[in-house]
């Protein structure tokens, strides 16, 4: 399929096959010296990140970014050598699980080394603490590479003038054409990869900044404009227009996610006719959601494993103790529903998703197409929600108090106390929340056109989203509480990383000491009776044919 010269598409294919993208972290080459971990440690530690994500439900990238944040900023608490940290950093992404073993070469914590050098001098001069969470997504990106910037931005190029706003907001855009144009690039991001604010400030950065990550005059009078750029960017960042376009931008990042899954599993078939180009697409779309809803339901079932478990060891005797201290006797029954309730509605929640119809694949295929042919995408439509916001407040306001009233009143009536009321509702919003992201994340390859075919059930939307946004404003209260983050750091993590690591190295030497033990007690002792029994049996054998 031939691409029209000038198009978004045409410009990516020729950057791709260029030498403008970073890959990562490559091979190392024969010879080489590379990270290695042993098993147990490489076990123990990736089993830990995983129990520590597994609510999270976010995308990979985003969760492998937090673990190098989280490490990164652990290991320069504890030390000033950029050595020593680079080095240190790589073994734990190794022992993670977010790099392979014994394919790391040493050489590349030199990279990361020239990263941290950037950062202390600039933050030294500037003290911005935006700064570090750049740093730390230029080292994921130094990593694991860049290939999804070049898709960001043809996606971009490719909307950038599809998007029209309502009068009220094209009068506001109009005033600041920069902070416009940042806003879009944003919802891009925000639409094709799910970037967190973190990564957001970064692909904001480098796009306004590009020098930055060639930059060699750390002293140079370029500096002088990183605070205005760190501003510009928080300021854009802050802004919620973006969430909005990003909304909007739904079919078309789906679209570009198959574009990318396809050209980076087979490029050469756009040099065919279309029917084969048609045919692969189809292929495409097929693998991803397959894949995609396989890591769904999965993610769904070691929750419920996750909240069944931790709910009976950890929940169901605070429960216990606190309505014995202040509401006794204590019931059986309300306990049980506690217990029971919650992991089963995580249960029917995340494993009773509908697989959408084939015009929903008809019609990705459809839009692959278009884009791959350089026609000019569907009118994004931004419209002001200024003049009716307040009523729809009140009236959800209503709705809420509503909802959680007739709930609490309900419960009074089984028998359920303050307590294991309070209990059923948090987890409840909690729960909710949860079930509610992995049924959205179960969506990502289905088109916001189809879904407005069929709208969904408006009353039981108007029974759960009060619980949903209850369970997301109490997931984004508990995050915001940052001491736990940091005693969970010190208390529970740097503890068990440092046993598991000192395990790491003294289990070869371990190895080595038990197997002289056994050779010793066990082994030599058997060789030394086998030896004797030789030397006996020949003995014996000379005395028969000295009888004979």
């Amino acid at each position: 399929m031939a691409q029209k010269e000038g198009t978004p598409i045409k410009h990516l294919l020729e950057v791709l096959e260029g030498t403008e993208s970073n890959d990562g972290v490559t091979k190392a080459k024969p010879g080489e010296a590379v990270i290695n971990v042993p098993l147990l440690t490489s076990s123990a530690s990736s089993f830990y990140e995983r129990m520590r994500s597994l609510l999270d439900n976010k995308e990979q990238h985003v969760i492998r970014w937090h673990t190098i944040h989280r490490t990164l900023g652990r290991l320069m608490r504890g030390s000033s050598d950029d050595v020593f940290i680079s080095t240190e950093l790589l073994r734990e992404l190794v022992a993670d699980g977010f790099l392979p073993n014994d394919s790391v070469p040493i050489s590349v914590a030199s990279k990361v080394q020239y990263i941290l050098l950037k950062y202390r001098i600039v933050q030294e001069k500037f003290g911005l603490p935006e700064l570090f969470k750049i740093a730390v997504s230029e080292v994921e990106v130094t990593l694991y590479g860049n290939h999804n910037e070049l898709y960001v931005q043809a996606l971009y190029e490719t909307v950038r003038n599809s998007v029209v706003y309502d009068e009220d907001l094209r009068e506001e855009n109009d005033r600041s054409k920069a902070f416009a144009d940042m806003h879009l690039y944003i919802a891009c991001r925000r639409a094709l990869l799910e970037d967190d604010e973190s990564a957001l400030l970064y692909g904001v950065w480098i796009k306004y900044f590009p020098e930055w990550e060639q930059f060699v005059d750390i002293g140079g009078k370029d500096i002088d404009q990183i605070p205005s750029i760190v501003h510009f960017a928080l300021q854009g960042i802050a802004s919620p227009i973006y969430r909005r376009i990003a909304r909007k931008l739904r079919d078309q990042s789906i679209y570009f996610t198959v574009l990318r899954e396809l050209l980076e599993r087979k490029r050469d078939v756009l040099m065919e006719d279309e029917r084969a180009v048609q045919k692969e697409i189809y292929a495409t779309v097929a693998q991803l959601s397959q894949s995609h809803s396989i890591a769904v339901r999965e993610t769904g079932m070691r929750a419920f494993w996750y909240i069944l478990i931790t709910k009976t060891a950890v929940i169901l005797p605070v429960e216990y103790f606190l309505s014995k201290l202040f509401f006794p006797p204590v019931e059986t029954f309300p306990l049980l529903v506690n217990l029971v309730f919650h992991p089963t509605l995580l249960l029917v929640m995340t494993q009773t998703m509908q697989v959408p119809k084939r015009i929903n694949t008809d019609m990705i295929v459809f839009g692959v197409e278009r884009i791959l042919a350089g026609q000019q995408t569907d009118p994004i439509h931004i419209r002001s929600v200024k003049g009716v916001r307040s009523i729809y407040f009140t009236i959800y306001f209503l709705v809420v108090l509503g909802v959680f009233s007739f709930s609490v009143w309900l419960l009074g009536e089984f028998g359920f106390t303050p307590i294991n009321t309070l209990f059923f509702m948090v987890l409840l919003g909690v729960i909710s929340f949860f079930a509610f992201r992995v049924r959205t994340k179960a969506k990502k390859f289905v088109l916001r056109r189809y879904e407005e075919m069929k709208p969904s059930n408006f009353w039981f939307s108007i029974i759960t989203i009060p619980f949903i946004d209850a369970g997301r404003r109490l997931s984004e209260g508990f995050r915001a509480i940052n001491i736990f983050t940091e005693v969970m750091d010190i208390f529970i993590e740097v503890p068990f990383k440092t046993l598991v690591r000192a395990i790491g190295i003294f289990l070869p030497f371990l190895e080595k000491t038990l197997l002289r033990v056994i050779d010793m007690f066990l082994f030599s002792p058997l060789a030394f009776l086998m030896r004797i029994k030789r030397s006996f049996s020949i003995f014996i054998k000379e005395r028969k044919e000295d009888i004979d």
